[in-house]
Parts: structure tokens; C-alpha cells; sequence
């Protein structure tokens, strides 16, 4: 009879230290002051990067709409690569052309596009947007200026 209260005694001691230490979380979680909980900030409070697209050619040379001549385009049939990034990831990635979309697919981190310029000049104004996948909303879209130097 003794081991069967010993055993209760101890499962209730058990039971109360797990609803105390429940009782104690949720006072470290309650917002009290109007401020941001001690366990997890709101998403509010966390600072996202911008999204961003860099196109740089087989030199390594940045291009780019605002940049001054012979850099401010990218030639038929060159090489470049873009570096994509997000302010949360995953992130899905489109790239668009005159005639449709060409590639469509989602990145989980920083990301190198590395491609040649299409010859067909049907595949010119080719756009690249970084979208949110959950929402569908655009972070940003960039387009790659082809033509001659």
C-alpha cells in the first residue's frame, strides 16, 4: 500500500510542477506593456533586406540601365550572370521575356542566374521579378538591357 501512495504522491508532484512551469511560460509570453513579447518579437519588429538583382557580364563588370557607356548594356549572345536576393526566403523567381515566360522556380537563399543572352530578338525586354510565394506579392522586377555597344 505504501508504493501505491508513493507512486500517486509523486505523480501529482509531477503534474503540479508541469502546470507551474505552463503558468510561468505563459507569463514570460504574456504582453503586458503594450511592447513586443521576451520570447518571440513580432514580424514587425524583425528589419528585411531589400530584394535585389545585380547583372554582371563575363568580365565581372556590373550592367545596368544606370550605368555609363559600354556598361549600361549587355550584348546578344554574351554571358552574364544575375544575383538574385530576397528579404525572406523561399522566394520564387521569374524571368520573362517579350514573348512569354522562359523560367520559372524558387530559391532558398542567394541565388546566381548564370545564362547567355538570347540571339533571338524576340527574347528581348527579358524582366526579372522576385516574388513572395505565399501572397503572390512582386518584391521587386529588374530588366536585363540587351542591345549592341
Amino acid at each position: 500500500m505504501q508504493t501505491v501512495t508513493k507512486k500517486l504522491a509523486t505523480f501529482a508532484l509531477t503534474l503540479s510542477l508541469c502546470a507551474a512551469f505552463v503558468c510561468a511560460l505563459s507569463l514570460f509570453t504574456a504582453d503586458f506593456t503594450g511592447t513586443t513579447s521576451w520570447i518571440a518579437p513580432t514580424a514587425s519588429a524583425a528589419v528585411q533586406a531589400p530584394a535585389n538583382v545585380v547583372f554582371r557580364n563575363a568580365k565581372n563588370q556590373v550592367i545596368g540601365e544606370s550605368r555609363p557607356y559600354p556598361y549600361d548594356r549587355i550584348q546578344r549572345g554574351e554571358w552574364y550572370c544575375a544575383t538574385i536576393t530576397a528579404p525572406r526566403y523561399p522566394a520564387r523567381v521569374r524571368i520573362r521575356t517579350a514573348v512569354g515566360v522562359i523560367q520559372q522556380f524558387t530559391i532558398n537563399g542567394q541565388y546566381y542566374h548564370v545564362d547567355t543572352v538570347p540571339t533571338n530578338p524576340s527574347h528581348d525586354d527579358m524582366r526579372f521579378a522576385v516574388i513572395d510565394p505565399t501572397n503572390g506579392h512582386t518584391y521587386i522586377e529588374c530588366r536585363l538591357p540587351i542591345g549592341r555597344r
